[in-house]
C-alpha cells in the first residue's frame, strides 16, 4: 500500500503533467492569434492597393477630361466623383490606424525563466520536490494567461480597424463602378 508521501509525490507528477499540458496548449492558441495578427496585416495592406488603384481610376478620369464635362451637366455629379477618392483615402487612413505597430505581452519571459530553471537546478535531491516543479509550470501558465489576454485584445482591435477600411474600400469601389457607368452612359 503507497505511503501518503508516495501518494502526494504522484499527486504533484499529475499535476505537472496538466500544468505542462495547459503551456503547450496556450502556446498553440498564442500561435493562432497570432497568425491571424500577421493575416490582418496582409489584408489591411491589400485594402490600401484596392483603394490607390480607386484613386488612380478617378485620377484618369479627371485628366481624361471626362469629369468636366459630367460636372458642366449638373452639379450634383460632383457629389459622385468625389465620394469615390474620398472614402478610398478613409480606407487607407483605417488601414494604417489597423496595422500599426501594437505592442503585446511577449509569450516568452526568457530572462525570468532562465533564472527559474537555474534557481530550480541549484536545489539538492533532499529539496527538491514535484511541488518546485509545479510552481514554476504555474508561473509560466500566469504568463500565458497575460500574453492570451493581450494578443487577443490587440487583435480584436486590429481586426476592427481593418473591417472598417474594407467597408470603406467596398464602397469606394461601388461608388467607381457608379461614376464609370455615368462616364459611359453620358458619352
Amino acid at each position: 500500500m503507497p505511503s501518503a508521501e508516495d501518494k502526494e509525490d504522484k499527486c504533484l507528477r499529475e499535476k505537472v503533467g496538466v500544468a505542462t499540458a495547459a503551456c503547450d496548449n496556450a502556446a498553440k492558441q498564442y500561435d493562432d492569434y497570432y497568425k491571424g495578427f500577421v493575416a490582418l496585416d496582409g489584408k489591411s495592406q491589400s485594402a490600401v492597393t484596392i483603394s490607390a488603384l480607386v484613386l488612380a481610376a478617378v485620377a484618369t478620369f479627371v485628366k481624361d477630361g471626362r469629369i468636366p464635362v459630367l460636372i458642366s451637366s449638373s452639379r450634383w455629379w460632383i457629389v459622385l466623383i468625389l465620394v469615390a477618392p474620398v472614402s478610398a483615402l478613409i480606407s487607407v487612413i483605417f488601414a494604417l490606424v489597423g496595422s500599426k505597430v501594437t505592442e503585446v505581452v511577449v509569450p516568452f519571459d526568457s530572462p525570468e525563466q532562465i533564472r527559474e530553471a537555474k534557481d530550480l537546478a541549484q536545489l539538492g535531491s533532499d529539496e527538491f520536490s514535484q511541488a518546485h516543479v509545479l510552481n514554476y509550470y504555474n508561473a509560466r501558465l500566469e504568463h500565458w494567461i497575460g500574453a492570451l489576454e493581450s494578443i487577443e485584445y490587440v487583435s480584436v482591435g486590429k481586426a476592427r480597424w481593418v473591417l472598417r477600411s474594407q467597408m470603406s474600400m467596398l464602397f469606394s469601389l461601388v461608388c467607381l463602378l457608379a461614376l464609370y457607368m455615368v462616364i459611359l452612359l453620358k458619352s
